[in-house]
């Protein structure tokens, strides 16, 4: 029986925040708060999702700053016999 490469999730959240002043690289706990608790209007929550594997995965993960160890994947995209 062959091996299938590993499957991972590749999620885009998008929100939409009305604010009387730029948001300046707020961080997504900073927009959280200020969204639930602050001065600061969130809506239109969107969410994305692709089903990545193999090639496409290894580079989203490295790209991310990450490894495939990460995920428990080899470097080409097999899941890691030592799980």
């Amino acid at each position: 029986m062959s091996k299938k490469k590993k499957t991972i999730y590749k999620t885009v959240v998008s929100i939409t925040v009305l604010s009387d002043e730029p948001l300046d690289g707020a961080s997504l706990e900073d927009i959280a708060y200020e969204t639930e608790n602050g001065q600061w209007v969130g809506y239109n929550l969107t969410h994305k999702e692709t089903k990545i594997k193999g090639a496409k995965a290894i580079q989203a993960i490295s790209d991310a700053g990450s490894d495939p160890g990460f995920f428990f994947m080899d470097n080409d995209g097999y899941p890691d016999d030592d799980e």
